[in-house]
């Protein structure tokens, strides 16, 4: 039997709907732009974006990592 959910169609993340509410800005983002713009212009809205509804965000974060080779 499937596990009963709040919202038909969602999944729970474990961040109380953290990811629902990103991907809505950033569509919203789109939606107030349109297509074309430099990459920057929608980072700049989507900083601005999470501002705007008290999000903490970095601007493209540098994560490191190691490519290890396999015999």
């Amino acid at each position: 039997m499937a596990a009963k959910r709040d919202k038909p169609g969602l999944v729970d993340d474990g961040l109380q709907g953290l990811t629902y509410q990103v991907i809505g800005l950033a569509m919203a983002v789109h939606n107030d732009l349109g297509p074309g713009h430099r990459e920057a212009t929608y980072h700049n809205a989507m900083t601005q974006r999470f501002a705007d509804v008290g999000l903490a965000a970095e601007r493209e974060p540098q994560e490191h990592c190691c490519l290890v080779t396999l015999p």
